[in-house]
């Protein structure tokens, strides 16, 4: 196979699968692993791809990375991971909700009669709770991501130093249990570690789907961050955040142990 024809072949993989591995593409072309990594530094340049750790993601179009249509994917999952979160939220006076879909899924679920004080920077969160009389809104400031509806930048950063909550909830565009928290750019990254760093407890709010993609840059978080999806993972990736000294539960398993604490 000559090179035009693999690295279209690439292309043609990496749009029907979504996310898909180095090794998985040296295997399906019988290419060596180096190959491989050229041919997607090649199509990232193209902006045909983008790269990951240890593989390649398709390049979405701005529709589809719109928060109206990313609202819409995994929407049974993102539900029950924040009504598994409720509970958390209901307990704390103080969070910060990182912007997305699934956070935002948690802010829609609390009650207008919650005094609470919420600090985010996503702006369907703060639309969201604008009229709920009983919440102490506060609005990061920054530089609108508009396909995300997220204000990240120094604004953010430097509102964030004067914060601590009990709190924070963190979204996730991927999560890769060798690596961590990962964002498509280094402002969104370095956002989220504020965040949690402003925080007495830590939970990352992401659906399966999130454990296949990595992004470039990494959010370095501490130990104890509690990782909450809808589903229970398998005993090679429990183990994997576990040595990163990271809880993992699926929504059904963290509302058990909610019913078993308080019983």
């Amino acid at each position: 196979m000559n090179q035009e024809l693999r690295r279209a072949r690439i292309v043609d993989i990496i749009m029907k699968n979504s996310a898909v591995k180095v090794e998985e593409l040296a295997h399906e072309l019988h290419a060596s692993l180096a190959t491989i990594r050229r041919d997607l530094t090649y199509l990232e340049k193209q902006g045909q791809i983008l790269r990951t750790f240890g593989g390649a993601v398709s390049v979405p179009s701005s529709t589809e990375l719109s928060l109206q249509k990313r609202a819409l994917t995994h929407l049974e999952a993102k539900n029950r991971i924040a009504q598994a979160a409720l509970p958390l939220l209901l307990t704390s006076q103080s969070v910060i909700l990182d912007a997305g879909t699934t956070t935002g899924c948690l802010a829609r679920l609390i009650p207008n009669d919650v005094s609470l004080t919420v600090i985010t920077n996503g702006l369907n969160i703060l639309m969201d709770l604008a009229y709920q009389d009983q919440i102490d809104l506060i609005a990061l400031g920054g530089s609108l991501r508009h396909l995300n509806q997220a204000f990240i930048g120094d604004s953010a950063i430097m509102q964030l130093q004067t914060y601590h909550v009990d709190t924070c909830f963190l979204g996730a565009f991927g999560l890769d249990p060798g690596v961590g928290l990962t964002s498509p750019t280094a402002p969104q990254a370095y956002l989220k570690r504020k965040m949690a760093e402003a925080a007495n407890k830590v939970y990352i709010l992401a659906d399966s789907s999130k454990f296949s993609i990595s992004f470039p840059h990494v959010t370095p978080l501490p130990h104890g961050v509690t990782v909450i999806t809808e589903k229970a993972v398998d005993s090679t990736t429990a183990k994997k955040f576990h040595d990163r000294h990271w809880n993992i539960v699926s929504a059904d398993e963290f509302v058990d142990a909610n019913h078993e604490g308080s019983a």
